[in-house]
C-alpha cells in the first residue's frame, strides 16, 4: 500500500499506524508534506482498519482500509487423487474452516485459521470430469473466497508391468462425463472387459485387457474419450518357464 499526504509539520518525523499499531515510517518536507512510503499489508483477520499518521503532536484523519479474504491453491491443474495446498488469509480469526468442492462439502482433517485470520492445509482432488472446478472456503462467519482447479484425465495401469499375457487393470479419471472410451496398445485396438467402456458422471471408469504378444520393452497404453487421451507405460518383460521344473 502507498501512503502519501500533508498538512503535517514541516521536516518532521511521521508514523504511519495501522489498527493502532506502528507499521513505518517516513518524513515531511519543508511544506509539511509526506514523503511517500509503501507498507505490506499485515496479516490480520478481515474486515476494515483504520490508518493514520501522527507527527507527535497532531494526528491525521483516519482512512479506512479493508482487508479482504483471500484463498490461493497450489498447483492449480492436476488428476483426480492429486494433493492441492491451500492457504487463506483475511479470514475470520480462530475459526473452522469448511472447504468446498463444485458446492459439495469434501472431507478433510480440521483446519481452524488462526488468530492472524490465516490457515493452511491440503486437499485432495476428488473424482471429477475434466476441465475447472471450484474450491471454496467458508469460515463460522460466512466469510468466502474461491479458487478454481482444473482437471486433467489421466490413467493407472495395475499392474504396470509384466509377462505378455498378463490381465492389466486400467482405471481412468478425469475423462469427459458419460463418454465413450476407446483403449490402444502401442497404437493399436485392444479388446477389453468389459468391451463398450463409457466413463461415469464424474469422468471415471474400469476396465482390463491382456497384454498381446510383444517383445520385451516398454508400450504405451493410451485411453481417449474422443476428445481428451491420457497414457501411461506398460513394461513387458522376458519370461520363461520349464515343464517340469525337475527330473
Amino acid at each position: 500500500v502507498t501512503v502519501s499526504g500533508n498538512g503535517f509539520r514541516a521536516n518532521t518525523s511521521i508514523n504511519i499506524l495501522f489498527n493502532n499499531t506502528n507499521i513505518i515510517s517516513t518524513g515531511s518536507n519543508s511544506y509539511g508534506n509526506l514523503d511517500t512510503v509503501t507498507f505490506d499489508v499485515p496479516e490480520l483477520p478481515g474486515g476494515n482498519y483504520d490508518v493514520y499518521g501522527t507527527d507527535g503532536v497532531a494526528a491525521s484523519p483516519d482512512v479506512t482500509f479493508n482487508i479482504r479474504s483471500d484463498l490461493t491453491i497450489d498447483p492449480e491443474q492436476g488428476s483426480v487423487g492429486d494433493q492441492i495446498q491451500i492457504e487463506g488469509t483475511g479470514f475470520d480469526d480462530n475459526s473452522e474452516i469448511t472447504i468446498y468442492w463444485d458446492n459439495e462439502i469434501i472431507s478433510q482433517d480440521n483446519i481452524y485459521s488462526n488468530s492472524r485470520g490465516t490457515f493452511s492445509g491440503t486437499i485432495i482432488v476428488p473424482p471429477s470430469s475434466r476441465g475447472n472446478h471450484t474450491i471454496r472456503i467458508r469460515d463460522d462467519i460466512y466469510t468466502t473466497d474461491s479458487a478454481t482447479f482444473t482437471v486433467s484425465p489421466n490413467i493407472i495401469l495395475e499392474p504396470n508391468s509384466g509377462v505378455p499375457g498378463r490381465v492389466v487393470q486400467v482405471n481412468g479419471r478425469g475423462f469427459r462425463a458419460n463418454a465413450l472410451v476407446d483403449i490402444t496398445y502401442s497404437g493399436t485396438h485392444v479388446t477389453t472387459v468389459p468391451s463398450d467402456i463409457q466413463t461415469d458422471s464424474d469422468g471415471s471408469f474400469s476396465v482390463s485387457f491382456t497384454v498381446p504378444s510383444t517383445v520385451a520393452g516398454n508400450y504405451a497404453v493410451r485411453a481417449d474419450d474422443g476428445v481428451y487421451s491420457a497414457t501411461a507405460t506398460f513394461s513387458v518383460i522376458s519370461n520363461i518357464e520349464l515343464n517340469p521344473s525337475s527330473g
